[in-house]
């Protein structure tokens, strides 16, 4: 999926067509279509939203960590913020 569109991803609505596809086609199980989360956080966030979703987040992940690790609430507000307007 990140191979068709890898800047931007398939969007949201282009995971549960795709995952439709796999499973007609036998690519893949039909269980997937109960939850259509894929592996992780990060490979779900590169099918859906490409490279900069990816860099969205983990710029995220490393906010929260930094800012949790020296006790700067607002910096991490400001993180949680600027990477939720970027993934959004």
């Amino acid at each position: 999926m990140f191979i068709e569109n890898p800047i931007l991803g398939i969007g949201e609505g282009g995971i549960q067509e795709r995952l439709e596809s796999l499973v007609a086609h036998e690519i893949a199980s039909d269980r997937g279509m109960t939850v259509p989360q894929l592996h992780s956080d990060i490979i779900d966030t590169l099918a859906r939203r490409g490279l900069l979703g990816v860099i969205s987040l983990l710029l995220l992940y490393v906010g929260f960590a930094s800012a949790f690790a020296k006790k700067r609430y607002t910096r991490m507000i400001m993180y949680a913020l600027v990477c939720w307007l970027l993934v959004a």
